[in-house]
């Protein structure tokens, strides 16, 4: 695959899965070098019911998760609270009044 042929080009350089669509990878089929999984928002939330339960699972197998398209203050309060690593939005503007309230 490519990822295998890039972690053997580069061994220290850290990989990152992105899922296409709204499919997740089965994370017991993943390299162990892997470092994180990027994911839709649908995607989290479809196969295994909640952000937390996909986290958690991608946590026992030593993965962290980014989860993308969360454009809206509550999907971004959930995927914080699932202890989701990154979040990858396009609404900047609205994260950012987000990130500034929760500063206070």
């Amino acid at each position: 695959s490519n990822l295998t042929m890039m972690h053997n080009i580069a061994p220290d350089m850290e990989v990152q899965f992105i899922a296409s669509g709204n499919s997740q990878p089965r994370l017991s089929s993943l390299p162990k070098w892997v470092a994180q999984v990027n994911m839709s928002y649908t995607g989290a939330t479809h196969k295994y019911g909640s952000y937390s339960s996909y986290i958690k699972a991608a946590r026992a197998h030593g993965y962290k998760v980014a989860i993308r398209g969360v454009d809206s203050k509550s999907g971004w309060e959930k995927a914080l609270k699932a202890g989701s690593r990154q979040i990858i939005t396009d609404n900047i503007g609205g994260y950012t009044k987000w990130c500034r309230s929760l500063n206070r």
